[in-house]
């Protein structure tokens, strides 16, 4: 004969059977309502995704055009700044030098512009970063200031046999330092080389131009001002190249030019 805890055991799972069927009736007489409030907020994510993506596609339509009219504007700027260069240092010896850090891409444009505007290049010089020992105990003042007398002679950096000593010296600098080259004692002993080297030249009356990136991490704006050397902080930009090559030919007020804080003015007037 079955024991209590059979009869027991066999009440729960009629209650459990019951309570199952009471959920499952109830689920299936509102089936209806939970499908219409379901198919509502359906509609209205779908209508919100919607609104989203004609938002998305309607900014990146104007960024479009944005970039559209700003390639057009750099495409007549370019050709106002050919215009404006062009011719302007026919027979004028240039030394093109690199700071160690130096943007490449600037570097050729500059190049570019330089043979657009007419002048013979005597050298082209990449400097490397200043040795703080040496073999022969030289400081990198006096490492630089060496190289700065190098390049006023009558060869290139390259060993290319070039027409004559330099009328004018381009010194594109700043550019973005690596880490291991980024401290503030590394970039100080730089900069001082850099003066003595700018110095030799002043020394020498050639006319120093310097220049550097808009984007450069590191700028030398202040330090061009305080030697008193005219300066662009845009040479990787049509307008700048530009100013640069009428601050090199002497037909321009000397000043900063360009687009950063330090700048004087965006742009020399331009001479007739």
């Amino acid at each position: 004969m079955p024991d209590l805890r059979y009869h027991v055991v066999s009440l729960i799972s009629v209650f459990l059977a019951l309570a199952i069927g009471v959920l499952l009736g109830i689920a299936m007489a509102d089936n209806g309502v939970l499908d219409e409030q379901l198919g509502a907020q359906v509609s209205d994510i779908r209508a919100d995704l919607d609104g989203q993506r004609a938002r998305i596609a309607e900014k990146d339509e104007r960024i479009d055009t944005l970039e559209e009219r700003a390639n057009e504007d750099d495409a007549m700027l370019a050709g106002v700044s050919e215009a404006v260069i062009s011719g302007r240092l026919e027979g004028t010896n240039v030394a093109l030098v690199l700071g160690p850090y130096a943007d490449e891409g600037t570097a050729e444009a500059l190049q570019n512009a330089l043979a657009l505007s007419g002048a013979s290049l005597t050298s082209v010089t990449k400097l490397d970063p200043p040795k703080l020992t040496t073999s022969d105990s030289s400081t990198p003042e006096e490492q630089y200031a060496e190289e700065a007398a190098r390049i006023l002679g009558p060869y290139g950096s390259t060993g290319d046999v070039l027409s004559a000593e330099p009328d004018a010296v381009v010194f594109l600098g700043g550019g973005d330092p690596p880490p291991e080259g980024a401290s503030g004692e590394i970039l100080n002993v730089l900069s001082s080389a850099e003066t003595a080297m700018f110095r030799v030249w002043q020394g020498a009356r050639v006319r120093v131009v310097g220049a550097e990136s808009s984007g450069d991490g590191r700028s030398q704006i202040q330090q061009y001002n305080d030697l008193g050397v005219p300066s662009v902080d845009n040479a990787d930009r049509p307008a700048g190249r530009a100013a640069l090559v009428l601050l090199a030919a002497g037909i321009a007020a000397d000043g900063a030019y360009g687009t950063k804080k330090t700048a004087s003015d965006p742009f020399p007037p331009v001479p007739g």
